[in-house]
């Protein structure tokens, strides 16, 4: 690996060569378990575009092709680098990759209904959306080492920064991307308002009895069923705090139609904003012929959230 760079692509086809195939592919309907020109899923895509190009021995799922691919981090992101995620229904993690294409954005197989795209990404919108990101990776036999553009770090010489530095940069700018994100700032309000509520509420109940609760005006019979009301609201504030929203939900009228929503049973899920992979389609484990077994869908709690090994699915089921 060159110092405070990331590692060469050399030999075999070219990054290039892949890019344009990839572009050929836009709007290409979304195929569950689809590897050909007729329909994609995601890693079916990258499969399709890498043996296009002259690739051999390309694996067919996101999982299998996370585990062949050269890790790398954020910071070393090169256009035809490759992006895996991990999203609510997904199977073992990671459930989706797609392909970095230079200057902030990706080209992906997202889910039914979408065709293959090209759209702006972040971490933070990906997170904004619901899901994960699980790492980052290099296709072996890719040839070409192309300028990093857009998320991409510096490239190695006596003039780079050192690693350390652009990684702290990196990790930096990740987080400030997290708080742009309109609903996250919904789910900081909702944990402000639920402590404070919380915390209240134990007040309240902690006064019961007499005539007034710490000469604050509330009379004391009213502190108990008060102080329950405020810990219960709180304590649904400060659940909405602890999960992810949808990108939709950017302010409390939104958030309180998302929750009446869910109360009712017709909220269909996660929507997928522009620049965050659609989460919701089927597993590469489903696509590929095999289930994960119950309970696997936990795993990818456990897993790593950057680059390095991630801790593996248990062994599918195969499909009737």
């Amino acid at each position: 690996m060159p110092p405070g760079g990331p590692p060469l692509r050399t030999g075999g086809p070219s990054a290039g060569a892949f890019l344009s195939k990839l572009r050929a592919a836009l709007g290409t309907p979304y195929v569950w378990g689809g590897a050909a020109p007729g329909g994609f899923d995601c890693s079916g895509l990258v499969q399709w575009a890498l043996q296009s190009v002259g690739l051999r021995n390309v694996p067919r799922t996101s999982e299998a092709q996370w585990g062949w691919v050269q890790r790398i981090s954020q910071a070393q992101l090169q256009p035809g680098d490759l992006i895996f995620e991990q999203w609510p229904g997904d199977g073992p993690a990671p459930g989706h990759v797609a392909i970095y294409t230079g200057r902030g954005k990706i080209e992906e197989a997202p889910q039914p209904g979408e065709p293959v795209h090209e759209v702006p990404w972040s971490p933070g919108s990906v997170s904004a959306a619901g899901g994960r990101v699980i790492g980052y990776g290099r296709i072996p036999g890719l040839s070409g080492l192309g300028a990093p553009i857009g998320l991409g770090g510096g490239g190695g010489g006596i003039l780079s920064w050192p690693s350390e530095i652009s990684g702290a940069f990196g990790k930096a700018g990740t987080a400030l991307d997290w708080f742009l994100q309109p609903n996250h700032w919904v789910r900081i309000w909702a944990g402000l308002g639920g402590g404070a509520a919380v915390l209240s509420g134990v007040w309240m109940m902690s006064h019961v009895g007499g005539d007034m609760a710490g000469g604050v005006g509330v009379p004391r019979a009213a502190s108990l069923p008060l102080g329950i009301l405020l810990v219960g609201g709180g304590s649904v504030l400060l659940f909405v705090a602890f999960h992810n929203l949808p990108a939709n939900v950017q302010n409390f009228p939104d958030l309180i139609g998302y929750l009446v929503g869910s109360i009712r049973g017709n909220v269909t899920g996660t929507p997928s904003p522009s620049g965050a992979s659609g989460g919701g389609a089927p597993s590469d484990a489903a696509a590929a012929g095999t289930l994960p077994v119950p309970g696997s869908e936990l795993l990818p709690l456990l897993g790593n959230t950057g680059p390095g090994p991630n801790v593996p699915g248990l062994p599918g089921v195969p499909i009737p």
